[in-house]
């Protein structure tokens, strides 16, 4: 069976490699990636948000296990989306606490988050190998 259609502008609001879109007008979608974690209590958190305003589609997620799939970056995933997010007043209302401690300060390599205009590679992180690499 296939999703619903969803009328309207399509967009990318972060992918599973830590981009973010620049364009923070809508704060919902950080901020529910924010919020898995959180909920989770850092075992998960949802990412590679996109849909039509605020209805998600194909989501990627991260696990302490890895056990979603290749897109799953596990705990690098989560330190990647913690390096590039900002609480904004969704994450304040939601009462969610500023990055965590253990994402701060990583020396893990980060990709340079994409500039707004450009479309966000489809990537994976492999620490065994220490490079990103295509998962198209």
């Amino acid at each position: 069976q296939c999703e619903e259609w969803m009328p309207g502008y399509f967009n990318k609001h972060n992918n599973n490699a830590g981009w973010c879109e620049g364009d923070l007008s809508r704060n919902t979608p950080q901020a529910f990636s924010h919020f898995t974690y959180a909920f989770s209590k850092g075992r998960c958190m949802v990412v590679d948000i996109q849909g039509v305003e605020d209805r998600y589609t194909d989501p990627q997620v991260h696990s302490l296990d890895r056990r979603f799939g290749v897109g799953d970056g596990g705990t690098e995933g989560m330190t990647l989306f913690f390096r590039t997010h900002r609480c904004s007043p969704v994450c304040v209302g939601l009462g969610l606490s500023p990055v965590p401690e253990k994402f701060s300060g990583t020396q893990m390599p980060v990709r340079p988050r994409s500039p707004s205009s450009a479309a966000p590679a489809v990537t994976a992180f492999r620490p065994s190998k220490g490079v990103w690499t295509s998962v198209a």
